[in-house]
């Protein structure tokens, strides 16, 4: 559930997979299975794996200086008759994660 409290809350599902690891921090692939707004962070951070960098549903404050640690790569829609499909390469400082996940 997405909300401030479960009697106004709106369902919401999110599937979550582990790729890779450095100390405390991982790299997930994260599918929301419905949208609803913040859902990804919300969810990560209920099972304690809060998004790094993330003032609102992390820790309470950002770590550092460096980019808030959620990266949408790709996404799929249908436009009428047509399938789009967008992808983005991955950010700077997620390439630690990605070179260990080879």
């Amino acid at each position: 559930f997405v909300g401030k409290d479960i009697l106004h809350s709106q369902s919401a599902q999110t599937d979550v997979e582990w790729l890779a690891s450095i100390g405390e921090r991982s790299l997930l692939k994260v599918t929301p299975r419905s949208g609803r707004t913040n859902q990804i962070r919300v969810h990560l951070a209920s099972i304690g794996l809060p998004i790094y960098n993330d003032s609102v549903y992390g820790q309470g404050e950002k770590v550092c200086n460096q980019e808030f640690g959620l990266h949408h790569r790709r996404m799929q829609f249908q436009c009428f008759d047509t399938k789009i499909e967008l992808t983005a390469s991955s950010p700077e400082h997620f390439q630690p994660f990605l070179e260990k996940e080879k």
